[in-house]
């Protein structure tokens, strides 16, 4: 039996084996030595820091949404999918100057998206892109408001009681340096 060209292209291409791509966070510099050090500086880093909760997440890609006879970038590189994730913001410490705000994340695969669930609240850090929309990550120090105790500490100017030996820890903290 004949195979077709383009069915042997599609199984070939299926079950090649080809090389995976995963992002890695790089770990804090040997001077930051608490998880408090590490909250000073991902708070220097980010153009907009905030408390709130997730309304909405939403896959945008140009792909998806275009309509008959429209151009699309073909170079998936230049031009990625993105979620697109909508706050109700209850606490603004710094860029956050309205009530709902959007930022855009990765879909995750080694893009350094962030994982969002909506009706879960974060402590947010985002950064400005080439386009001036704030963006968010992985490794900038986002994360689920319960789990932002010395960051949340940090930015409310509160006095630390005492901090155990995993939170003397930035990285066992869950906080990375972005590369």
């Amino acid at each position: 039996m004949r195979t077709h060209p383009l069915v042997s292209a599609i199984l070939a291409l299926t079950f090649s084996s080809a090389p995976a791509f995963a992002c890695k966070c790089v770990p804090p510099p040997p001077d930051i030595k608490t998880a408090r050090d590490l909250a000073e500086r991902t708070a220097k880093g980010s153009d907009a820091i905030f408390e709130g909760r997730v309304d909405r997440a939403e896959l945008k890609w140009a792909f998806l949404e275009a309509k008959v006879g429209d151009v699309i970038p073909a170079d998936i590189e230049a031009h990625p999918p993105f979620m697109q994730v909508s706050f109700d913001v209850s606490r603004s410490y710094r860029g956050a100057q309205t009530k709902n705000i959007r930022i855009k994340t990765g879909v995750g695969g080694g893009d350094r998206g962030f994982d969002f669930e909506v009706g879960k609240q974060y402590l947010v850090y985002a950064f400005a892109d080439e386009s001036g929309d704030l963006s968010t990550g992985i490794c900038n120090g986002t994360a689920l408001l319960e789990e932002s105790w010395a960051n949340l500490t940090y930015l409310r100017r509160e006095p630390i009681a005492s901090e155990g030996v995993e939170r003397n820890n930035p990285v066992a903290a869950g906080n990375s340096v972005v590369v």
